[in-house]
């Protein structure tokens, strides 16, 4: 109820600037760029792309629309590499225009970034939004990827299983095998409850792999406590990342729950089906 309570203060909030711009509108003054009463619809956004199409569109509003207008936007982005348009424009009779914020390949799926925008003082109306700080996201699109033989030798000296699924990041190099050791161990007492699985980035350049950076590793649930795989970067030569052809072998790190990195984690895996690198 307190969400709802405050979303609906929000809401009227922004529809009191727009019904002034249009109270003024009826007067029948005719209005520049600079008193259209434009406006955020929020003080803070959360928006997604697909990583396939990386750009996020932000709504701006105006009451006034009778006229074709242009405002300045100025943006402070906390990662370089992301594109932000330095204007947008309305059509006359617009009532909302979209500022496309190109997210390219500076963020990583999953990870989110803070992207600060502000609006011309000058067409700001009374009561409206002129800053918002956008919370912009990655997400990927799994497609078939393949299967393959996924051999554990961190808690076993070889336990394998055949046919373990492999999805593909569309638009993307990254891959990940699909809750490998469910299918090695089983659920239950003496299996995982929950394997969120292992993701990874293809080199088509010469086949090799790479896994994603530490807590993107893998994470893994035992009656006996969690284990997240990592591949922290500072101990990156105490590792061990090697493939001929489509085998793979590697050994990392385990973070276990509330005792700290373990060595002695490891496991390989056959590409059988699916693999680029034919």
């Amino acid at each position: 109820m307190k969400n709802m309570k405050s979303l609906n203060i929000l809401l009227v909030s922004f529809l009191a600037c727009l019904c002034v711009a249009c109270d003024q509108d009826n007067k029948g003054s005719i209005y520049q760029a600079d008193n259209i009463n434009a406006s955020f619809t929020f003080s803070e956004l959360e928006l997604s792309a697909p990583a396939s199409s990386p750009i996020i569109n932000v709504p701006i509003y105006r009451g006034i629309t009778n006229e074709a207008a242009t405002v300045n936007v100025t943006s402070k982005v906390a990662v370089q590499g992301i594109s932000v348009p330095t204007s947008v424009t309305f059509q006359a009779g617009e009532s909302v225009a979209y500022l496309p914020i190109s997210l390219g390949s500076s963020v990583e799926p999953g990870q989110s970034v803070s992207i600060e925008l502000t609006l011309d003082a000058s067409a700001i109306g009374e009561g409206c939004i002129g800053t918002t700080t956008v919370l912009a996201s990655l997400t990927l699109e799994w497609e078939d990827g393949g299967s393959c033989t996924f051999i554990d030798y961190t808690f076993s000296d070889g336990a394998s299983a055949k046919g373990v699924k492999i999805e593909h990041g569309k638009g993307t190099n990254m891959y990940r095998i699909v809750q490998p050791w469910i299918a090695v161990y089983g659920y239950g007492p003496d299996g995982f409850v929950n394997d969120t699985g292992v993701q990874f980035i293809f080199n088509p350049a010469d086949n090799s792999i790479q896994w994603k950076m530490s807590s993107s590793g893998v994470v893994a649930d035992l009656d006996k406590g969690t284990y997240t795989f990592v591949w922290p970067s500072q101990y990156a030569d105490r590792f061990v990342l090697a493939n001929e052809g489509n085998d793979y072998y590697t050994s990392m790190f385990g973070l276990v729950e509330g005792d700290g990195y373990y060595s002695g984690f490891s496991f390989e895996f056959i590409w059988d089906e699916g693999w680029p690198g034919k």
